[in-house]
């Protein structure tokens, strides 16, 4: 039973690390020229929906005196950074077509 959860444990432990995996080969990947302008804010998004929705919850567990690190999240905490992540970077891609536009315009 013992191995069992430490298989568990260790599963988990792979999913912890993968939005900021994401984030960093995303920052990578990406070059800033202007043809990668709507790549640029889409990443950009990413980084501050990880950045917020962690504060978020850190900010949660500090007042409810329950301040741990990332990586000892809850699922139900874990999918609310996931969900920031993917929101934000949404919001990221829509300003860069929105700006990519507006520049072709011209």
């Amino acid at each position: 039973m013992a191995l069992l959860a430490a298989d568990d444990t260790c599963s988990i432990a792979r999913f912890n690390y993968l939005p900021i995996i994401a984030i960093k080969a995303g920052y990578l990947l990406i070059q800033t020229t202007l043809s990668d302008r709507v790549l640029n804010w889409t990443l950009l998004g990413a980084a501050c929906g990880w950045l917020v929705t962690y504060l978020i919850i850190i900010g949660g567990r500090a007042v409810q005196n329950t301040l741990t690190s990332y990586f000892n999240f809850s699922p139900s905490q874990q999918i609310v950074v996931l969900a920031g992540i993917l929101v934000l970077s949404i919001v990221g891609w829509l300003i860069g077509m929105k700006k990519s536009r507006a520049q072709t315009r011209y």
